[in-house]
């Protein structure tokens, strides 16, 4: 025990002393002090990193993500399906203030357009800051105006702020102090801090997707997968499986004619939807396009975050499989898959279907609203923290 705690010890000087110098540069870099005041703005940034970890450890112990197993329903899709219709009630009386933004600055056809446009046209909006829950920063927003006009960002270090950002690879954030506080709504696992971050169930789809009828009697091929042969998995599901008859498995490079019709009606007609991890982790348009065309997911991840996850119960109705042990064994796997087991995924797939669609304009529990839902959880753990 003691000898934990002496460990523990060096650890948090370790960190202090890491978090120390990370803040000097970040002074230093951006210009944001006068020399006078920066001993003083740095002791308020261990202080504020003493905060944002009581908040991370509150995100994760708020009621809504603490229930009972043995009251759950065997065929709910929510970890706690109560906590959820309860809380989303709540949620709607959420309160946003967004800085003011150009509205030419959108591609409304991108995913960051789509929900600026429609959060700025929301009822979550206020016009006083002062009765606002959290703040919309939209990526154009300049540091030294946020800090000169507006007096929001200070009290709570900006752990009360978030913006959206949506690129493959290293993040890129406009303003980097961003990065270190604010509530990230992102698009990629990368960089990913799931007790602040929010990921985005995003797609390459167009976002006003046709409604297509899944119907599980057209769902002839075991499993589909299509795509890039030079991702992490890609070649070895080609070498593997690519000429199987149950498992359809194509790397898009022997297909220089693919359709994108041909890959929806593959999506469509089959019963899983393999999804590995490509380079920057799980990738999330896969998986929900999958789900978009009521395809169970096959995750393939050693570790992965994924959309929702603190609220949906991604087990019943997807299957997630270690890379290492069992990509070996997928057609085994999925072949031990009976009937009565593949429709109770299949059919808890259709009930999340909806909690994926990017609607225009957003309607209730899409995923506009599972969104500013969970930006809510978020909310709450930031007032449970300041009340204590």
């Amino acid at each position: 025990m003691i000898m934990l705690m002496v460990a523990r010890a060096i650890f948090f000087v370790f960190q202090l002393g890491f978090v120390l110098l990370r803040e000097i540069y970040l002074i230093l870099l951006d210009h944001l002090l006068h020399p006078r005041k920066i001993l003083k703005h740095i002791v308020v940034s261990l202080a504020i990193k003493h905060s944002i970890s009581s908040i991370s450890s509150l995100i994760w112990s708020t009621p809504s993500h603490s229930f009972s197993h043995e009251k759950v329903d065997k065929g709910s899709v929510y970890n706690s399906q109560e906590d959820f219709r309860e809380n989303y009630k709540q949620m709607e009386n959420l309160k946003i203030y967004a800085y003011p933004m150009d509205n030419d600055q959108y591609n409304v056809t991108s995913l960051e357009g789509y929900f600026s446009q429609h959060m700025r046209s929301s009822s979550f909006i206020t016009s006083d800051p002062n009765s606002a829950d959290l703040f919309f920063v939209p990526p154009s927003m300049d540091w030294d105006d946020m800090m000169t006009k507006y007096p929001y960002w200070m009290p709570t270090w900006g752990t009360d702020h978030f913006h959206v950002i949506c690129q493959d690879g290293e993040l890129e954030v406009p303003l980097p102090i961003l990065k270190h506080y604010a509530i990230r709504l992102s698009c990629s696992p990368v960089q990913f801090n799931p007790t602040r971050d929010v990921l985005l169930p995003h797609s390459s789809l167009p976002y006003r997707w046709p409604h297509w009828k899944s119907d599980i009697e057209d769902k002839k091929l075991l499993g589909f997968w299509a795509g890039n042969k030079s991702s992490r998995l890609g070649e070895k599901l080609v070498d593997m499986w690519g000429a199987d008859k149950d498992l359809y498995i194509r790397g898009l490079d022997a297909h220089t004619s693919y359709g994108a019709l041909d890959f929806w009606d593959k999506l469509h007609n089959s019963k899983f939807c393999i999804c590995p991890a490509e380079h920057f982790g799980v990738s999330v348009a896969r998986i929900t396009e999958a789900i978009y065309f009521g395809c169970v997911p096959v995750i393939f991840a050693n570790e992965y975050e994924l959309p929702f996850n603190n609220i949906l119960d991604w087990s019943k109705f997807s299957v997630i499989l270690k890379e290492e042990c069992e990509f070996h064994e997928l057609k085994h796997i999925l072949k031990s898959k009976g009937k009565v087991e593949f429709e109770l995924l299949y059919y808890n797939l259709l009930k999340v279907q909806k909690h994926f669609r990017w609607n225009t304009p957003p309607i209730e529990e899409d995923a506009f609203h599972m969104v500013v839902y969970e930006l809510w959880l978020r909310s709450q753990a930031l007032k449970k923290w300041r009340n204590k």
